[in-house]
């Protein structure tokens, strides 16, 4: 269960903020794989996780404008500006999909938000398969809410993929899903949408 960062910011019940974890965190800080668009988070709130995806990273500078000194490499920068890795910090966008606990699955909307740095940990495998599998089916309740979030038809590609790895029924119709979505995605380009 890896450890990715803490909730900075939370927008509406759907869209938080994330500070990733840099090293004097944690002992061991995420790597950029580990945040990667696409990937399943949680959050613990009360008894159960609230379940979340990366939709964008951003790597935030309060210092960009400013005059810098002329150098060739980053190294370079670290021994002229020691400092300006401690300004530097990486932003994760997410977006909320469900509810997880022991006893149930809830993809409808969350009677709660997490809370100002709560952890945001990496989901398990086993968690993203119990996430999807509702009645020994696949289950994707939050779809039609998500497929309205920018970019949502090719990040769900991405997640669809991570899905299938993991799923253990239905894995036909989870492709076919995706296969609509990407086609629907196609057909509104071409008519402009």
């Amino acid at each position: 269960m890896k450890k990715i960062g803490q909730v900075v910011r939370v927008d509406s019940a759907f869209d938080w903020l994330v500070e990733v974890f840099r090293e004097g965190d944690i002992e061991k800080p995420p790597d950029r794989e580990d945040y990667s668009v696409g990937t399943f988070l949680k959050v613990r709130a009360r008894r159960s996780k609230l379940v979340s995806i990366v939709r964008d990273v951003v790597i935030y500078n309060p210092e960009y404008g400013t005059p810098r000194v002329k150098a060739e490499g980053r190294e370079e920068i670290e021994k002229l500006m020691p400092d300006l890795g401690d300004q530097v910090k990486t932003l994760i966008f997410v977006y909320y999909l469900g509810k997880l606990s022991q006893k149930s699955t809830d993809h409808t909307f969350p009677d709660l938000t997490p809370r100002l740095h709560d952890e945001a940990r990496v989901m398990e495998d086993e968690e993203i398969r119990q996430f999807h599998t509702k009645e020994g089916s696949l289950y994707l309740g939050y779809l039609t809410r998500f497929l309205k979030v920018e970019n949502a038809p090719f990040l769900f590609s991405k997640m669809a993929d991570k899905v299938e790895d993991v799923l253990e029924v239905d894995k036909n119709l989870l492709r076919k899903i995706k296969n609509d979505v990407t086609m629907e995605t196609k057909i509104g380009r071409i008519r402009g949408r």
